[in-house]
């Protein structure tokens, strides 16, 4: 199965593309992966409604191959690390070839996207920067693996 993680903005902080240059390595070792990251461009004025349109178009036209796609949201559910690993294994069980795994932006999703996912998991009940969550979604698909593959990575 191939995991693409879309991820709306920019950073400009040199250790998140090091620790995703880092996870990428690692998760590839066990699927198929892909980091792609877009920004849109924000008007000034823009209301953040249409900055959430405009966000969502992107997200579903670089979705459109993908047989799942994820929202990564703080309204989603809550699951361990080991039910992450779980829910890999079922995907690849239901044979899914391509899942995407989305971080929003700064003003989260437009209403209109959660009817084009399938399934929305909260990383925590605390809000961090989107360069942060690009930083803990790659750990916790590289420990969903480790677990799958009962390598030593995670700790019981």
């Amino acid at each position: 199965m191939k995991i693409s993680v879309f991820s709306v903005g920019k950073s400009s902080i040199h250790f998140v593309e090091e620790a995703e240059a880092y996870y990428t390595r690692k998760i590839r070792y066990f699927t198929k992966f892909e980091m792609l990251k877009q920004e849109t461009k924000k008007s000034v004025g823009t209301d953040i409604t249409s900055v959430q349109k405009a966000e969502m178009d992107l997200i579903l036209r670089s979705s459109a191959q993908a047989d799942r796609l994820i929202l990564l949201d703080e309204r989603g559910e809550h699951l361990s690390s080991k039910q992450l690993a779980t829910y890999i294994a079922q995907l690849q069980n239901e044979s899914v070839r391509h899942s995407m795994w989305v971080i929003g932006g700064a003003y989260g999703f437009h209403s209109d996207l959660y009817a084009h996912s399938q399934k929305t998991i909260s990383l925590s009940r605390l809000t961090f920067s989107h360069q942060l969550v690009r930083i803990i979604v790659l750990e916790q698909l590289y420990r969903a693996f480790t677990i799958l593959h009962n390598h030593p990575y995670h700790h019981e």
